[in-house]
């Protein structure tokens, strides 16, 4: 799962819609996400290619897994496990990431560890699917 969300962080980054992998570079896109067609082209041209994301977009499946990967990995994995928790609740609270939420969480992403920035790359795309292919 974390392959193609992994996709899509490289593809961002690649189109310079994404500065780097750093919070200032997660803040400064996440700061447009909800203007007008902001990564629409975007989003469909990534879509077109990469079907595996979107076929897995339910959120509750989406943090199911991660729960389970964080357990089998093993305790270590704890924060992980706590952050995911957390941000799976809030998600859940408010239906999708809007801008305000993904904004909260990037204080919470420890920027070094890769499960919990590509959690925030995950809710990135899943407010771009909410705002392009559910409205």
């Amino acid at each position: 799962m974390f392959d193609s969300i992994k996709k899509f962080e490289n593809y961002l980054e690649n189109g310079k819609l994404l500065s780097g992998i750093k919070k200032k570079d997660y803040l400064s896109l996440i700061s447009k996400i909800e203007e007008d067609e902001f990564l629409k082209n975007e989003f469909y041209e990534f879509n077109s290619d990469n079907y595996f994301i979107e076929n897995n977009l339910m959120t509750v499946l989406f943090f199911e897994e991660l729960f389970y990967d964080c357990v089998m990995s093993s305790f270590k994995n704890q924060i992980h496990y706590d952050f995911i928790l957390r941000t799976k609740d809030n998600v859940q609270l408010n239906s999708y990431p809007n801008k305000e939420i993904l904004s909260a969480f990037i204080n919470e992403v420890d920027f070094q560890s890769e499960t919990q920035r590509l959690i925030i790359t995950y809710l990135v795309y899943s407010n771009l699917y909410w705002s392009y292919e559910m409205n």
